[in-house]
């Protein structure tokens, strides 16, 4: 499990990625694990790169495909309105918008680091 991403989640707070086709800043909603077992990310992207060419919107990205990670200062207001709490893609969330390190004890997850630059 990545801390910065649970660390993002829990407070509210950017994150800068570099990811597919370049950096992008979103807002982590939700992360956990789907049923192959591969980290998952779901964030409403606000600004940058996209291989879909919607550069504003819901996204879910696999965190063995983020290259680079950093936490922002900037904070978002919270879950969106349109936000799903209960993610269909995420079929064991270690965290979604709550306490990380609680819903990890309850997971049995591993660890896999991404290093913030």
């Amino acid at each position: 499990m990545n801390s910065i991403i649970c660390d993002a989640v829990h407070e509210h707070r950017l994150l800068r990625l570099d990811y597919h086709w370049g950096y992008r800043i979103v807002e982590p909603h939700a992360y956990g694990l789907n049923d192959n077992g591969h980290e998952l990310l779901r964030v409403f992207q606000v600004s940058g790169a996209s291989e879909s060419g919607a550069h504003l919107g819901w996204k879910l990205l696999r965190v063995d495909e983020i290259h680079q990670l950093e936490i922002l200062e900037e904070k978002f207001a919270g879950p969106r309105p349109d936000y799903r709490r209960s993610d269909k893609a995420i079929d064991s969330a270690f965290i979604a918008s709550s306490s990380c390190r609680k819903q990890t004890a309850h997971a049995g997850v591993y660890s896999r680091d991404v290093k913030a630059e």
